[in-house]
């Protein structure tokens, strides 16, 4: 058979079964395959209140959320719509594990609602985001210095439909912190 005519994987590869290729097929085996939905994955509350205490945050508005899954006494459904950080009119610390498919978008509107309300943002990215050139320009940039960036030492286990996942994450993430000046 042409292999140009084998159908293609979730993640793009060509697959002679018509499902998954053999690398994805394999990482299905061991439960740590992400599916196309790995952006609903949530952050483990101990992992949230641990960067609260290291970083001396109280996140109380998660910025990428939604009503089942918010870890926060408010969330953002539509965080790169709507506006962060106020709450009943008052200034507050937000908290962001962003879509991994929307890292990107949700870096450049951090640092905007940052610039433009003043508010304390912490995120975690996988570390395979400082390959983009947004990263370059807005959270290594040398000339900047409002945000914070910081190795999460350990892969976090994420939670999945409320339930821990049997394995850590596949990536190493890093906390990015805007502070309010």
């Amino acid at each position: 058979m042409n292999p140009e005519l084998l159908p293609l994987c979730k993640c793009g590869a060509r697959t002679d079964n018509g499902i998954l290729c053999r690398t994805c097929e394999g990482l299905k085996a061991f439960d740590d395959i992400q599916e196309p939905d790995e952006d609903s994955y949530e952050t483990d509350p101990k992992l949230i209140e641990r960067l609260e205490q290291q970083y001396g945050l109280l996140f109380e508005m998660d910025a990428a959320a939604i009503e089942e899954n918010s870890k926060c006494i408010s969330f953002l459904s539509d965080a790169l719509h709507q506006e962060w950080g106020r709450l009943y009119g008052a200034k507050v610390d937000v908290w962001c594990n962003p879509p991994h498919s929307l890292n990107e978008k949700f870096i450049k509107r951090a640092d905007t609602q940052h610039k433009e309300h003043n508010i304390n943002i912490c995120m975690i990215v996988p570390t395979n985001c400082q390959s983009m050139p947004t990263w370059h320009r807005l959270i290594e940039n040398e000339t900047r210095v409002i945000t914070e960036n910081h190795p999460l030492l350990k892969r976090p286990k994420f939670f999945k439909n409320g339930r821990k996942t049997k394995h850590p994450s596949r990536n190493a993430y890093r906390v990015i912190i805007w502070r309010k000046t």
